[in-house]
């Protein structure tokens, strides 16, 4: 069954049947993310109800200091479809405003949680935080469930190795190019979705015709190539990607452009999503085509023993 999604919480028309919730931003839905959602489905399972995930857009950084740049790891349908293959029935999609941060943590849980969605069992993270300048913290939340016999669990963190995994270290990982941390951490390959766009051709003049995408992620790893995989309607292919400028060329607009290999035929999708596997190499510019064709040739045959390893 395919997971609802509610636009806010003053949506849900009928009562969650025994909802198990998890709450948070959830942004790359990382393995530390996976222990909370996979306790949330376990419990779920156990006392036939249903697993329910509370969670925001726009992310609350973003109206809370919106001075600040930040780059989310993932677009919203990026994260309902990983939130959807962890078992989710419901996602409820808040609205984040100034009037919901505004709320302190005893009328958030009142109004919001008690009042909308009604969890029997609440689970969350060891650093969850609510209400007016965060001030809500675990402690209060398990408090006041319990005057209200919601039971409240706190999951610990996972760490990999001897780092503790969150979604600013993911982003501190994808910026320094560290792609087998990021993956790591994340559980799966950090991935890139946006609308396929027309580009100058430069590929296919010298043999190795692209997709070229414009990307919906706002976060996107530094200049260079990029053992990929792609997934074009629903069917996933083997790749190669380039990020950069094209300084061979004198580009100064940064494009992403992917090589499939052994791939016959039109592209006819109008979207695509990049999964990266590795980073081979930096941005150069080359003092010829020629130069450039050979390094793409030998940057593909490293793409394609990459792939052939992984079968």
């Amino acid at each position: 069954m395919a997971m609802q999604i509610l636009r806010g919480s003053d949506n849900i028309a009928n009562p969650l049947v025994r909802a198990v919730l998890t709450m948070g931003n959830f942004d790359g839905v990382h393995r530390g993310h996976q222990a909370i959602l996979a306790r949330v489905v376990d419990v779920a399972r156990s006392i036939g109800g249903t697993p329910v995930v509370y969670t925001f857009d726009p992310h609350p950084a973003t109206v809370l200091a919106p001075e600040r740049p930040f780059f989310l790891l993932q677009t919203i349908p990026q994260r309902l479809r990983v939130l959807a293959d962890c078992g989710i029935a419901v996602t409820v999609l808040e609205p984040f405003t100034a009037s919901l941060a505004a709320l302190a943590p005893k009328d958030f849980f009142d109004n919001i949680l008690r009042a909308r969605i009604a969890p029997t069992h609440v689970i969350v993270g060891y650093d969850f935080t609510f209400g007016l300048h965060r001030a809500g913290r675990v402690e209060l939340l398990k408090t006041l469930g319990s005057r209200h016999l919601i039971s409240v669990e706190v999951i610990e963190p996972v760490f990999d190795k001897e780092t503790l995994i969150s979604s600013t270290y993911i982003r501190q990982c994808l910026r320094e190019g560290r792609i087998a941390s990021a993956t790591a951490a994340l559980g799966r390959p950090h991935a890139i979705e946006g609308a396929l766009v027309r580009g100058r051709g430069i590929g296919r003049q010298i043999g190795f015709p692209t997709a070229n995408l414009l990307p919906d992620n706002a976060l996107i790893p530094p200049d260079g190539v990029y053992i990929t995989s792609v997934r074009l309607d629903n069917r996933t292919y083997p790749a190669a990607t380039y990020i950069g400028r094209n300084p061979t060329f004198g580009g100064e607009t940064q494009v992403i452009e992917t090589y499939l290999l052994d791939f016959a035929g039109t592209i006819e999708a109008e979207r695509m999503e990049i999964a990266l596997h590795e980073l081979l190499r930096g941005d150069v510019r080359f003092d010829s085509t020629d130069a450039l064709r050979t390094q793409i040739e030998k940057d593909v045959a490293a793409a394609r023993k990459y792939h052939t390893n992984r079968t």
